[in-house]
């Protein structure tokens, strides 16, 4: 189970609480059984990305929201120093996050529909397991 999927897990768990639903009110409303919901809750299984669009819309969130991308969120954890390592990655070392890439990352990715924002996505991830990448 990665950090990132933990992550979404908890996201979709508390705003699945902040709405007063339990898992399996959600479930129906995503046409899932509440197994599924408990497993995409606790991280053991990738929540595939139109399930994840389901979710977002039932619990009336951004899917930025559940992949921890909102721009206060990121803000949040830099701040909390959640994101050192990756700071250092964007910027091309061990100096302060460059506002500036993120800013364009982010614009870029709202300039997106939603189509273009999964794609988005998924090429993001993609370089991400490319050795000569990370």
């Amino acid at each position: 189970m990665s950090e990132h999927m933990k992550l979404v897990g908890t996201r979709v768990k508390e705003s699945r609480k902040a709405k007063k639903l339990t898992q399996k009110e959600l479930a129906a409303m995503i046409e899932k059984t509440e197994s599924s919901v408990a497993k995409y809750e606790r991280g053991l299984v990738e929540i595939p990305l139109n399930i994840l669009a389901k979710i977002a819309q039932a619990l009336d969130v951004s899917i930025n929201h559940l992949l921890g991308w909102d721009p206060q969120d990121l803000r949040a954890a830099y701040e909390q120093g959640r994101l050192a390592a990756d700071a250092g990655a964007v910027s091309g070392g061990s100096s302060p996050m460059n506002e500036e890439i993120i800013a364009q990352l982010v614009r870029a990715y709202r300039s997106l529909n939603d189509l273009g924002k999964e794609i988005m996505l998924e090429r993001v991830t993609e370089l991400t397991k490319i050795r000569d990448y990370t």
